[in-house]
């Protein structure tokens, strides 16, 4: 299966028969589409891609400062949240630990950089809560049977979690970026999926992030804003010795000029983005209803845009034969086979997975 949501052609290719028409649940990605504002840009920035980009990204950059109530300063623009992780792993040359099952691109950046990597697996017995007190006992013990005196590490998790959907408390949160702190450690927190909840601020790190020089926060704009086919995403973080790491690690020209664009009129969609909350909160209550009836599935409390499931071995095969594609996870630490993310789509696709289970289960 393809190692990532969303990729119908190498599905087509796996299976031998076009699935590219096939109703997709394995992408997170907001169903309903590209908003108007970035349309009419991309079509109004057309005459305008025989030139190049801002390699700055001046305008852009400061679109996102003031619209995130950022430093200028602090923030880094990159080609989706998958490059910045990528150039994160990269300018912190240290241990790599993560609170498993997380998003695969972390472990596959300390991989290609060589870094040594921890993971600290959650259970799903208990619905993947995380224990601090648990984390510090673990922690503290590889670090002093792996680590010379001193020695930094990184921290890295996913808030709300992919692909558990786990939503971490914000007191939990400050209390871990105060202990990696005091531990001289960064906490990295890749909150690609909090534009999804109604009341991110209360759940966010952001507000922390002109404090304390060890906390990096990534935010990607593919997933909310449904582009990912142009990619967009921003890093901040108030360590300027990191930021210039980062800069001078990443290839000129990362964003591309319609991505930038679009970038440039996030303070144009507060319509949208409440459209999309109010759509998906109705479309998600009435998903989880439905899924709820079939009693040989166990479904993961989840506060994103997708639940993950635990059910029959064979189900996403036998959705694929009525042309619906599930996110098998077995490839994910802590999960297995029998284990499944499925996203929030539009009411008549979540409808067509209700009808189609009925079907097989």
């Amino acid at each position: 299966m393809p190692k990532h949501g969303g990729n119908l052609k190498e599905l087509s290719q796996e299976m031998g028969m076009d699935m590219t028409q096939a109703l997709d649940f394995s992408a997170n990605i907001n169903p309903l589409g590209l908003p108007q504002a970035f349309k009419e840009v991309i079509v109004s920035h057309l005459d305008q891609l025989d030139r190049y980009p801002d390699y700055s990204y001046r305008d852009l950059r400061q679109t996102l400062a003031d619209y995130y109530q950022m430093s200028y300063d602090h923030l880094l623009v990159g080609n989706g949240a998958a490059e910045l992780i990528d150039l994160l792993a990269f300018a912190l040359p240290y241990p790599m630990v993560t609170i498993e099952p997380c998003f695969n691109e972390y472990s596959a950046s300390a991989k290609k950089y060589q870094r040594p990597h921890w993971s600290h697996l959650t259970q799903a017995e208990n619905d993947f809560t995380f224990s601090l007190e648990t984390f510090w006992s673990w922690l503290d013990d590889h670090r002093d049977r792996e680590l010379d005196q001193g020695m930094a590490f990184s921290v890295w998790l996913c808030q709300p979690n992919n692909p558990t959907g786990t939503l971490y408390n914000p007191n939990l949160l400050s209390e871990l970026l105060s202990g990696v702190s005091d531990r001289g450690g960064f906490l990295l927190v890749d909150e690609s999926f909090i534009d999804f909840l109604p009341d991110q601020a209360d759940y966010s790190l952001l507000g922390r992030v002109e404090k304390e020089e060890n906390l990096v926060i990534i935010r990607s704009l593919t997933k909310f804003y449904a582009m990912p086919g142009l990619r967009l995403g921003v890093a901040m973080t108030s360590n300027q010795s990191l930021l210039h790491d980062l800069e001078g690690a990443q290839l000129t020209w990362s964003v591309n000029a319609l991505a930038e664009a679009c970038g440039r009129k996030m303070s144009d969609l507060s319509a949208y983005r409440q459209d999309s909350l109010n759509y998906l909160a109705a479309a998600k209550k009435d998903l989880q209803a439905g899924l709820e009836n079939y009693t040989s599935l166990k479904i993961f409390p989840s506060a994103a845009n997708f639940f993950l499931i635990q059910g029959p071995k064979d189900l996403a095969q036998n959705l694929l034969e009525k042309g619906i594609v599930l996110r098998q996870t077995a490839d994910f630490k802590g999960l297995g086979p029998g284990y499944y993310r499925l996203a929030v789509r539009t009411k008549e696709e979540n409808q067509a997975l209700l009808q189609a289970l009925a079907d097989i289960l």
